[in-house]
């Protein structure tokens, strides 16, 4: 593609003006302008062109080969420039595919209450829905994914973060299991008694847990490891296996799983639960309006009350 010359766009609407009417007096009336001003768009016109545009033959003008041409594709090119800005005016009319990350139980109980007004209103946006892994978590380190959900905490300075609470451990075990008789935050030999359930996410095999026995010398014995929260739950529910796993999942699954959770007794780090995306995006107004239409039904989500410390930055 040759460099585009450095013209007024407005001046292809005189054109074309001048093209449908054949007539610099006419141009200018159709176009609400006074004939020296158009007379001054014309010169301009046969000066880009090198063209005269208009011939006089006889009592009239008549255009050239070369103004038949420009009028071949002006009509077009002008409707797409305009189909250009009001698009740009308006990001929800143009046609958008959108990846987004999440763990499952968050795709299960948020999202789908969260883009429900989105997909009636956006409805040239289409969602594609991700689980949360390894895959996603380089997919949005790369710019190929357009929002993840996660309690990771340690991206490049090119990945923006709306951070909406800190979470906490917490043992999720089925109703009726030995250790809900405990009725204290459990200990490290309390979790240490049953087997264990470790779900891998984008965040990592609950690898703050295994730090911790570790440094204390420690082991718990995984018995299953999972990709995701559900089948994790639906093991839980038929096992005396447990899980450590952040409060907000915990919380989450116990409304429809026959399951309950314990605080713990000893300390371990904290859990930042953001939305991220790629720098790629973060002036694109197609996302910004994503943004705008769905992060804050993810940030106030009933599903969060609870979750403490919470802030709001990176959007």
């Amino acid at each position: 593609m040759t460099e585009l010359p450095n013209i007024n766009l407005n001046l292809l609407i005189s054109l074309k003006a001048l093209l449908d009417t054949g007539s610099v007096t006419h141009a200018a009336d159709q176009l609400g302008v006074t004939q020296p001003t158009m007379s001054r768009h014309v010169a301009q016109l046969r000066e880009i062109f090198d063209d005269p545009l208009l011939v006089r033959t006889g009592t009239r003008f008549a255009h050239t080969p070369k103004a038949l041409a420009l009028a071949e594709s002006l009509g077009p090119t002008l409707l797409n420039i305009e189909k250009l800005f009001q698009l740009e005016s308006d990001p929800v009319k143009i046609p958008r595919e959108f990846t987004i990350a999440a763990p499952d139980v968050v795709s299960t109980y948020i999202l789908g209450e969260s883009l429900a007004d989105l997909l009636v209103t956006a409805d040239n946006f289409t969602i594609n829905l991700l689980n949360w892994d390894d895959n996603a978590k380089t997919a949005l380190q790369n710019g190929d994914i357009h929002l993840a959900i996660s309690i990771d905490d340690v991206f490049s300075p090119n990945i923006y973060r709306l951070k909406i609470g800190v979470d906490r451990w917490v043992c999720l075990m089925r109703n009726g299991h030995p250790l809900r008789r405990i009725k204290k935050p459990l200990t490290p030999d309390n979790i240490l008694l049953h087997s264990h359930v470790s779900a891998h996410t984008g965040g990592g095999r609950d690898k703050q847990v295994d730090a911790y026995l570790r440094k204390n010398g420690l082991k718990r014995d995984i018995r299953v490891h999972t990709d995701g929260y559900m089948p994790l739950c639906s093991i839980l529910c038929n096992t005396d296996f447990i899980a450590i796993v952040p409060w907000h999942q915990a919380r989450m699954n116990s409304r429809f799983f026959d399951l309950s959770f314990s605080p713990l007794a000893f300390d371990l780090p904290n859990l930042q639960y953001s939305i991220w995306w790629h720098e790629r995006y973060h002036h694109d107004r197609g996302h910004k309006r994503l943004r705008e239409m769905i992060l804050p039904k993810i940030r106030d989500h009933p599903a969060h009350e609870g979750i403490f410390n919470r802030k709001q930055d990176g959007s």
